[in-house]
């Protein structure tokens, strides 16, 4: 066997973010790759790191994950205790001359099969302020964990020119190891077209009634939800519109988007509804009046590619790499100045020209991003790492 492709993250608490997006989709897309070339590299996913699990190799990779896994408190800190400890193991004894590691959390301690490893992005380097301790050594605590990751990597895949800069400029990784690849959109369910019941019985089931402004994500601070709430408060348009917020918030996350609430008294027309499935993501997209993602620093903008792909007209930042992926598709800002969000809501509400421009160029910008695209990125990558093995 030439390539082992970890699914494991599929059975962790990452199955629900965006990285768990990539490893499925990533996964179904080499195999479809696989169905249709006779030539390629031989690939078998890696599904389980108990090492005589009979179901433990998957020679399809098409594995979506355990359905019965449920998240529990330690949860994500087992997972990268297990991936240190095991995964090198699991590879070894595979027999795959490469492995490729799809979540970079959790680096073996032990490293003895080529790695290629994937980088979404170094967010607690380029935004330290906010995310790492005020002190010098966390800096270079970080850095450090950082480059173990990456610097001796036969291969590191970015999932964005920006991300590929970063690993230049804050890692010094030698940019000919480097090889973009690119998210996708999974077009068969991100898509326009909505059957005619579709909004009727979406708002049935989460109790919407009014038009709504739309947020998909996190609520970590570079995702600045607190700052959209105040906003949304400022603008002076939650008497007629909604602001439904959809997404995984950890409880130490919602003081301050519930204290934004409060203060701005817009509790009547904000909606917090958690964790939705990716159907009933894809019909808020189509649903919405706007979709609004004002994350300071992202390595892609999978939500951004998705609504876009929906052609929910779409207000994000210049931040990372989301003005890459939405081009000239969608109303950008800077994220920082509420008084520009505050001008930037207020024109998306009210003008219906220009949502009906960006609602037609979103799937246009979108159809540029396929997984059947990052999957012949990946497996090229897999090429060069197997070549320079010979």
């Amino acid at each position: 066997m030439d390539v082992l492709v970890d699914l494991t993250p599929l059975d962790s608490a990452v199955r629900f973010r965006g990285i768990g997006r990539y490893v499925a989709c990533l996964g179904a897309a080499l195999a479809d790759l696989v169905a249709s070339s006779d030539s390629g590299p031989e690939l078998v996913a890696l599904t389980a790191l108990r090492a005589f699990a009979p179901s433990r190799l998957d020679a399809t990779c098409r594995w979506q994950g355990d359905p019965r896994f449920r998240t529990y408190p330690a949860c994500h800190r087992v997972y990268r205790w297990r991936r240190r400890l095991l995964l090198d193991r699991a590879a070894a004894r595979s027999g795959a001359r490469i492995w490729h590691q799809t979540d970079p959390t959790g680096t073996p301690l032990r490293r003895s099969v080529p790695r290629v490893v994937t980088c979404f992005d170094l967010i607690p380097l380029v935004m330290h302020e906010t995310y790492l301790a005020p002190r010098a050594s966390a800096l270079a605590n970080q850095r450090v964990l950082d480059r173990r990751r990456y610097a001796d990597a036969a291969r590191v895949l970015a999932i964005s020119p920006t991300t590929k800069r970063d690993l230049v400029e804050q890692l010094g990784i030698d940019p000919d190891r480097i090889d973009v690849t690119p998210l996708g959109v999974n077009h068969a369910l991100f898509h326009p077209r909505a059957d005619d019941s579709e909004e009727a019985q979406l708002r049935q089931a989460l109790g919407l009634r009014r038009p709504f402004l739309l947020y998909v994500g996190g609520a970590d601070e570079r995702k600045n939800v607190a700052h959209l709430v105040r906003a949304f408060a400022r603008a002076g348009i939650a008497s007629d519109v909604d602001l439904v917020l959809a997404g995984d918030v950890h409880r130490t996350q919602l003081p301050d988007i519930r204290r934004a609430i409060d203060d701005g008294r817009v509790t009547h027309a904000v909606r917090v509804l958690g964790f939705v499935d990716d159907a009933t993501v894809a019909a808020l997209y189509r649903t919405c009046l706007a979709h609004a993602c004002l994350s300071l620093y992202e390595g892609f903008g999978l939500t951004v590619l998705e609504s876009l792909a929906c052609g929910a007209p779409t207000l994000t930042t210049r931040g990372g790499a989301l003005a890459d992926v939405a081009a000239d598709a969608a109303l950008l800002v800077g994220g920082s100045d509420e008084d520009e969000t505050v001008a930037a809501l207020r024109r998306v509400v009210s003008d219906t020209e220009l949502r009906a421009s960006l609602a037609r160029r979103g799937p246009v910008q979108a159809v540029e991003f396929r997984w059947s695209r990052c999957a012949e990125a990946t497996a090229a990558s897999y090429q060069r790492s197997l070549s320079a093995l010979a």
